[in-house]
């Protein structure tokens, strides 16, 4: 099962693109999970993956980067296993 974890800042782009990802999934009827975690630019998790000072949202599958920024419909669906 493919994890996407989406590190927020809690803004509202973050919660967007969480409800984004999580309708994509639904659409797709893949067995993904999506999980929001609070991280600021000097969380822990940030700073192990690089991307500590990068615009929130952060999205990762299954522990990689797979996207930074606003999330549309479109790159959503694009980051789900086929």
């Amino acid at each position: 099962m493919t994890t996407f974890k989406v590190f927020s800042d809690n803004c509202p782009r973050c919660t967007s693109a969480a409800e984004t990802l999580r309708t994509a999934i639904a659409e797709r009827k893949c067995s993904c999970t999506v999980q929001e975690v609070s991280c600021d630019s000097a969380c822990d998790t940030a700073q192990k993956h690089g991307f500590a000072g990068k615009e929130r949202p952060v999205v990762m599958r299954d522990n990689d980067v797979v996207h930074q920024g606003s999330l549309s419909k479109e790159q959503a669906t694009a980051l789900l296993p086929a």
